[in-house]
């Protein structure tokens, strides 16, 4: 690392998260995904907002870190992030992955 980028603050740079989860009827599983600076470091995520959106909740239940197969479909989860600062967005971005169950 440079010295001079020590200087500055680096926002979120890239958030990773998985792109397909299968699971099984019943099943529960955890996931993660890794929010990025653009110094590759760990971004703290105490700030940052996160929304899930299911396009077949009736299949998969979610959360921001847990899924639940409920019946055999296929579903998308979007993960949405939103950071505020003084009441104003200054990051927002959405991430989608494919569940699938069997």
């Amino acid at each position: 690392e440079k010295s001079y980028m020590n200087r500055f603050e680096f926002d979120i740079q890239s958030v990773r998260v998985p792109r397909y989860i299968g699971l099984t009827v019943g099943q529960e599983q955890p996931y993660a995904y890794d929010v990025v600076t653009s110094k590759g470091r760990a971004w703290d995520m105490s700030d940052v907002e996160i929304t899930v959106k299911n396009t077949n909740p009736d299949a998969v239940e979610a959360t921001a870190n847990h899924l639940t197969a409920k019946a055999e479909g296929k579903a998308w989860i979007t993960l949405v992030l939103k950071r505020e600062e003084n009441g104003k967005v200054v990051y927002y971005d959405e991430h989608t992955f494919c569940v699938e169950v069997k």
